[in-house]
């Protein structure tokens, strides 16, 4: 038993899948996967949802946002290439 009177739980092995999900497709990464989407439609849902499960995906562990350039100001200005 573990300090505190509790029992540690088991550790799973994660499957690591990187997926990023853009409106401007992106240069390839390697062991990743990126989807050219609009986050905020239901067919970007249902891409994602047809990509964990074809890995077997039940969720993803940590989601990652790094913004939006319609909130934050210009694409143009904002946009990296």
């Amino acid at each position: 038993m573990a300090a505190g009177g509790r029992h540690p739980r088991p550790r799973r092995r994660l499957r690591r899948w990187p997926t990023g999900v853009g409106l401007v497709p992106i240069r390839p990464v390697q062991g990743a996967h990126a989807l050219t989407e609009d986050i905020t439609t239901s067919r970007c849902r249902s891409a994602v949802r047809r990509l964990m499960d074809s890995r077997d995906i039940p969720a993803f562990n940590v989601v990652l946002h790094y913004g939006s350039p319609n909130i934050g100001g210009p694409w143009a200005q904002e946009a990296t290439g």
